[in-house]
């Protein structure tokens, strides 16, 4: 999140099920938050920007409902993709969208189609910023 700002951005927004990573968000990054539990996390970021969309959206944890848990209980898919889903529909038209956490796996149900049409640029690999982190992080 701190990044965001190091990169120039107007607002950082983070999207998490865990108070207390939502809190240090709050608190280390000055980011505005979404508990995607409680909330719809796409249409929380349409809403906060106007309806536009946020211009970048970075996924870097992975995350999970019920079809997708039932989906690897069953070993049908092994990755947890509803917030990628969520914020891949709510990046504006020329956005990025960015995936750098452990993703080596089969997911489906992705909306390709919405991305597409919107000219959504991605950009994805393993992260190498863990040069950076002391740096950066206070805890």
């Amino acid at each position: 999140m701190i990044s965001a700002y190091i990169i120039a951005a107007e607002k950082a927004i983070n999207s998490d099920r865990f108070p207390k990573r939502l809190e240090m968000a709050k608190k280390f990054a000055k980011a505005e938050v979404i508990n995607y539990e409680k909330v719809n996390a796409g249409e929380t970021l349409k809403k906060t920007t106007g309806g536009r969309g946020p211009n970048a959206c970075i996924e870097d944890l992975g995350l999970e409902d019920f079809y997708d848990q039932t989906k690897q209980k069953l070993r049908l898919e092994t990755d947890r993709p509803q917030l990628l889903r969520e914020m891949m529909v709510a990046c504006r038209k020329s956005g990025t969208f960015s995936i750098m956490g452990v993703n080596g796996a089969f997911v489906d149900k992705i909306p390709f189609g919405a991305a597409f049409s919107k000219g959504v640029t991605f950009r994805m690999g393993q992260m190498h910023g863990q040069k950076y982190i002391n740096k950066y992080i206070y805890f």
